[in-house]
């Protein structure tokens, strides 16, 4: 009985924990957005999320910002040659011990991103940029 009541009081409370809704992620981007000369940066904000950095533009006189959104637009694996190590058989037509190289294999991912920066000011696109980096990590060695 008194289980059974316990089990009910922490069901109740966990029903009443509210889940907080995070703002779209540039990663989240699902439906295809055109940035053009003139975009609102609410347009922006609406289909890109918030940047991930803001930092302001020296070059002009005006309020300019860059706005530089970042996201992993992909990833991919691959077995690569990380050395070979020698492996020590007994040879029965021979009677002797024999040694013989055999590769060793480790897993090489490559993660491919996208920076775009976008030139904004008093609140409308003026310019952008995007480009796409690739990193290698090797077993657990960044390249």
């Amino acid at each position: 009985m008194i289980g059974a009541l316990l089990s009910a009081s922490v069901l109740l409370l966990a029903g009443c924990e509210t889940t907080k809704v995070e703002p779209k992620k540039s990663e989240a981007i699902t439906e295809p957005f055109s940035v053009k000369r003139g975009t609102l940066s609410a347009e922006l904000i609406a289909n890109l999320g918030e940047p991930d950095e803001i930092a302001p533009l020296a070059e002009y006189s005006v309020e300019a910002m860059v706005w530089v959104y970042k996201r992993k637009i992909g990833a991919e694996s691959r077995m690569v040659l990380a050395g070979t190590r020698d492996v020590r058989y007994f040879d029965p037509e021979t009677n002797q011990t024999i040694s013989i190289p055999e590769p060793i294999m480790s897993p090489e991912v490559t993660h491919t991103h996208e920076i775009t920066k976008i030139i904004v000011v008093r609140d409308r696109v003026v310019s952008w940029s995007r480009s796409v980096s690739k990193d290698r990590d090797i077993d657990g060695l960044a390249r």
